[in-house]
């Protein structure tokens, strides 16, 4: 599947309009516990995106990427033979 900046976008919208943030008391207590998120990534992207006016994998080809030499960085599926484990 090969999506266009813009429909990367505009799913990265609609995942990010259906969060919700839970009652501060139905979370548990500080350090007892630990849960891995990218929401960060996802809030960053957004506010980026609205600032700049620009997707996120443009300001992050540009700014990131193309500065460091990165030249097989990229966004969508790993290459073929590559599997997640």
């Amino acid at each position: 599947m090969n999506l266009s900046c813009s429909s990367v976008t505009n799913i990265r919208k609609t995942i990010f309009a259906s969060l919700t943030v839970p009652a501060v008391d139905a979370l548990p207590a500080p350090g007892t516990t630990f849960k891995y998120s990218n929401v960060g990534y996802s809030i960053a992207a957004a506010v980026e995106e609205k600032v700049t006016g620009k997707s996120w994998e443009d300001l992050m080809t540009n700014m990131l990427f193309k500065p460091l030499g990165m030249t097989t960085a990229g966004f969508g599926p790993m290459a073929s033979g590559y599997r997640c484990e």
